[in-house]
Parts: structure tokens; sequence; C-alpha cells
């Protein structure tokens, strides 16, 4: 498959994704943790961390890192291609 088909589909995928986020509140209950997760590149690597915290003290409740090598190179408006491998094996 060459780039501009991978492109198209990675797009595709996107926009598919994009229609799942939850954009209001509409959950029956107070929300008692909240994760946080960043990836920082150096060379060919990708570092994750994910933090979870409780909610109303951000008291942190488990920390969890991680070390890839970067799959995908940066294409804007496409940056989900590149951070997703690293966070979803940090999760």
């Amino acid at each position: 498959m060459d780039s501009t088909n991978q492109y198209v589909n990675a797009r595709k995928l996107q926009e598919q994704l994009a229609k799942k986020v939850i954009i209001k509140d509409d959950f029956d209950r107070e929300i008692e943790f909240v994760c946080g997760v960043d990836v920082s590149y150096k060379k060919s690597i990708a570092q994750c961390s994910a933090v979870i915290v409780k909610n109303n003290s951000l008291e942190p409740i488990e920390i969890v890192t991680s070390k890839s090598t970067i799959k995908s190179p940066y294409i804007p408006g496409l940056f989900m291609l590149r951070e997703s491998n690293p966070i979803l094996l940090t999760f």
C-alpha cells in the first residue's frame, strides 16, 4: 500500500474515532479518578507516562511509564498515529 492510501485510510480512521468522543458531561455520578497521559520523543524512542489521580485531591494512585520505538512519522493532522502505539502500550 502506498503512502497516499495509508494517509487516506488514516484520515478515515481518525474521523470514525472522532465520532466516539464524548463532549458533554452526562455522567450520573461524580468522577472519582482521572488519568493523564503524555508522550515525549527523542531520536527514535517514544517515552510515555500515565498517571491516575484522585479527582478531588490530585493524590497520585498509580504511575506507569514505557519506552518504545517510534513506528509512525509525524504527519500534521494525524498525530494520533504517532501517539496511539506508546499510549496503548502504557495503558
